[in-house]
């Protein structure tokens, strides 16, 4: 009979240890869970310590960076080079304005039919694409604006009878072409076509004028 009832004490008792070692297990867990949060919270002061900020005569301080209130360099403002406004036609329009008047003193007794002013000088330009918004804004005598886009100085060879055959006597012709041509032909080659389209005005009883060849981006 004792040995049962010792037999029952000491399974109580082993009981009892396992129970409070389950105990201590789940008390060490809360602990380190608890030591985790504890470091979490340190770690947030210290970032808020290093990030905090003391105000002292209009300037912030934040660690070793200093921002002010105003900079101490001055902005300078860089001066821009003169945009030169003059018209480089401006020349082109005061030749027509004296080939006009020359016209008309030298004819003085012909007149046209719609009144009985002077007959005066028409002006004409051909060209490639880069005379198409000339017109008016070159000389107000423009009578007729030949635009090729794409056409090199052979083309407009072609067309310089047809444009002074419409701009009636003594026509002022504005030729510009040759930029479609550069890197097609020669030097030598473009000035005999450029001479060959001159002569042609002459012939046809105009006064030519030649304009120095355009540049292109990326010519």
């Amino acid at each position: 009979m004792a040995a049962v009832d010792e037999y029952s004490t000491t399974s109580h008792v082993l009981q009892l240890c396992l129970a409070l070692q389950d105990r201590l297990e789940k008390v060490e867990k809360e602990v380190q869970s608890l030591k985790g949060e504890n470091l979490a919270l340190k770690l947030v002061l210290e970032e808020k310590k290093t990030f905090a900020s003391v105000v002292k005569d209009g300037e912030v301080e934040v660690d070793s960076w200093k921002v002010v209130a105003a900079s101490a360099t001055k902005c300078t403002l860089k001066r821009h080079s003169a945009v030169d406004l003059n018209n480089r036609f401006s020349t082109l329009s005061d030749e027509c304005e004296e080939g006009a008047s020359n016209t008309t003193s030298a004819t003085p007794s012909v007149s046209v039919e719609r009144g009985s002013s002077a007959v005066r000088s028409n002006v004409s330009v051909i060209g490639d694409s880069m005379v198409k918004y000339l017109g008016n804004n070159l000389c107000t005598k423009v009578r007729k604006l030949e635009c090729l886009p794409g056409a090199g100085i052979g083309r407009v060879l072609e067309r310089v009878e047809n444009v002074i055959d419409d701009c009636g006597d003594n026509p002022i012709v504005l030729l510009s072409a040759g930029g479609n041509d550069v890197g097609k032909l020669t030097s030598v080659e473009l000035r005999k076509l450029y001479r060959e389209a001159l002569d042609k005005i002459r012939v046809k009883g105009g006064t030519p004028i030649a304009c120095s060849i355009l540049p292109r981006r990326g010519a």
